[in-house]
């Protein structure tokens, strides 16, 4: 028997909606009846029926498989009850549709087939799946907010880390988070505390003449500054407009220098241009 190494898809934090498109790499035959070794996955299935058809029946009682890890887990079932090797290729064919993944999808070495008893994991003849590592929104509305006409999406566990994130994907098309300035950067001025040691970051840097303002959701948003080969994320505390200086709750990954480049983002107030998005973590909403 091969051995491979175990394989994650990991659902990733958050709406970061990598998407894999699976491409018709595998016999990817219409199945009408139930065959041993081919198992079908449909997003109108059920995790609860044999997996063994490609669509629900007249009954109601039976048809696909609705998650890909259901299919593995028959898969694996079939091997052990063929007496730890299977008797004959193994393939799970998944149909067209998104599939939200609620998590990692592992491929471990229980699953290894041989040569001539392979497992394929495919699309369905003639047909795109997306495994998706994203969270969908849904129930969004239009709303008006301090002046600005946006499109309001709920997100009730907001305030939960696992819904947390730095993308959002519309249509297929990544969308810019919130941004200042809307495009190119800002220099950082000058470092109140900077050291001699390049290593160790800093948590505060002086920004420069009307750069940044006190603004309200301030908090809510990141400096992301760029210094020798790294892009630093800095979770802002505070903006001292009198001071000029931002502090972050994370020091930067080396220490900060005078002309460094930055742009702050995933502010409230920094929402001013179509396209743009802003997560309000405090009251469950994107905008």
């Amino acid at each position: 028997m091969k051995k491979f190494s175990p394989l994650v898809l990991n659902a990733m934090v958050g709406f970061v909606a990598a998407f894999a498109g699976l491409e018709n790499s595998a016999p990817g035959q219409k199945i009408s009846s139930p065959k041993v070794g081919i198992f079908i996955v449909a997003t109108n299935g059920n995790d609860s029926w044999s997996g063994g058809i490609d669509k629900p029946n007249g009954k109601g009682n039976n048809g696909p498989f609705k998650t890909v890890g259901r299919a593995l887990e028959s898969a694996a079932q079939l091997k052990q009850q063929q007496g730890g090797n299977w008797k004959q290729p193994v393939s799970i064919l998944v149909r067209g549709g998104i599939y939200f993944l609620n998590e990692p999808l592992v491929i471990t070495a229980k699953l290894s087939g041989t040569e001539q008893t392979p497992l394929t994991i495919a699309a369905y003849l003639g047909e795109r799946p997306i495994l998706s590592a994203g969270k969908p929104i849904f129930d969004w509305k239009k709303i008006t907010v301090e002046g600005k006409e946006l499109w309001a999406g709920s997100v009730p566990k907001a305030h939960d880390d696992n819904w947390f994130f730095r993308e959002l994907w519309v249509n297929g098309e990544r969308r810019q988070r919130a941004r200042h300035p809307n495009t190119g950067y800002f220099k950082i001025a000058s470092l109140p505390d900077a050291t001699s040691e390049w290593t160790k970051g800093q948590s505060r840097f002086v920004f420069a003449g009307e750069d940044l303002h006190s603004w309200k959701s301030a908090s809510q948003g990141e400096a992301v500054v760029m210094t020798r080969w790294v892009e630093s994320r800095m979770p802002i505390t505070n903006i001292d407009e009198q001071q000029k200086i931002l502090s972050a709750s994370k020091r930067s990954i080396f220490q900060l220098s005078a002309d460094d480049v930055y742009y702050v983002e995933g502010i409230f107030e920094a929402l001013d241009q179509p396209g743009e998005w802003f997560l309000d973590r405090e009251r469950g909403l994107v905008y």
